[in-house]
């Protein structure tokens, strides 16, 4: 078998829980193609890793890379603790969907500190800036209750109002999320933007 790079005699941590073994793992091109024992493969590199451990990629279910991504595209803080997957959007902080002042605001903060410009308003927008810059870690989006609520509102704190509330939805809805009730509130609903706000809910519509 040729493989691209072959890290050899690693002590192995598939995920599953199970328990560790020694073997190794083989690699073609961005896949891993054998894990265990890879007798005989010829690789272009070879990694010995007898006193190294080798795992999965980590997911960091809670990060805030929404607009690090385009200071830092390579991400290298979280690829070198071994991340591959973000979170993003969290604690109602998103970067879309965006609109109105509130968008306005962001656009000429992020603009004076990192020299960003904030050209998109939805999320298929901000995905497609990401996909230029090509990220190297996959990611997530939450929906940032507060952006959202930033948006329809201007930051005021208290409950929506009936046009407020649609703009909410119509966002919302567009890409396949509807509010509902709350029946619960978590504890960042209870705090800031999402404090005021005890009439929606989000739900995902499949």
């Amino acid at each position: 078998m040729d493989v691209d790079l072959l890290i050899k005699g690693a002590e192995i941590l598939d995920g599953s829980g199970a328990p560790t073994t020694r073997g190794d793992v083989a690699i073609v091109g961005d896949r891993i193609a054998a894990v265990g024992r890879a007798e005989g493969a010829r690789a272009k590199r070879v990694v010995n890793a007898m006193e190294r451990a080798v795992a999965p990629g980590f997911v960091d279910i809670h990060s805030h890379s929404d607009y690090h991504y385009f200071l830092a595209p390579q991400v290298e803080s979280q690829v070198m603790q071994g991340v591959t997957c973000e979170i993003i959007g969290n604690c109602g902080y998103a970067a879309a969907p965006i609109w109105g002042s509130w968008l306005e605001d962001r656009a000429r903060e992020y603009k004076r500190i990192h020299g960003l410009d904030l050209d998109w308003t939805t999320v298929a927008g901000y995905q497609e800036r990401l996909k230029n810059i090509g990220v190297s870690v996959n990611y997530a989006v939450l929906m940032g209750h507060g952006t959202l609520r930033g948006s329809a509102m201007g930051g005021a704190n208290r409950p929506a109002k009936p046009e407020e509330y649609s703009a909410l939805a119509w966002e919302l809805e567009a890409i396949g999320y509807r509010l509902v009730p709350i029946k619960r509130f978590t504890r960042s609903l209870r705090s800031g933007l999402g404090g005021a706000g005890g009439e929606p809910d989000f739900e995902r519509q499949d």
